[in-house]
């Protein structure tokens, strides 16, 4: 048997997903404020609906629990958080955060390429 799951094809409905999401997790938080995990996936859903602001908000708010993330999920945070600091252009900021991710996740590839586009973007 074969399933095909199509549910995020039609870019309405995967708008609609994601804002259903971040209404369900900030309802969760209400409830457990500090679940580092309901945080992480709120900024994912917020990056999602290219609120970028709003994600680096819901990243902090992880980041300020303390490491209570696996470094698999620690090292995702990072990586996200310097993306959204890129995408609005906040460029000192996020060569900063890039910088100190590349020595905390030094074997994850994926800060270093994101550290790569950050300095082009800023002409290094």
């Amino acid at each position: 048997m074969r399933i095909i799951h199509k549910g995020y094809l039609n870019s309405g409905l995967a708008a609609q997903k994601a804002e259903r999401n971040i209404e369900l997790l900030k309802k969760a938080l209400k409830n457990t404020p500090d679940d580092a995990f309901l945080y992480f996936y709120l900024g994912q859903a917020y990056s999602e609906r290219l609120k970028p602001d709003k994600a680096i908000g819901a990243y902090e708010q992880e980041e300020s629990l303390g490491g209570r993330l696996d470094i698999g999920f620690l090292s995702m945070v990072a990586v996200s958080k310097c993306a959204c600091l890129k995408q609005l252009n906040r460029l000192d900021e996020a060569v900063a955060a890039v910088e100190s991710a590349c020595q905390t996740f030094s074997d994850y590839p994926d800060i270093h390429f994101l550290a790569g586009e950050i300095f082009f973007e800023k002409g290094e």
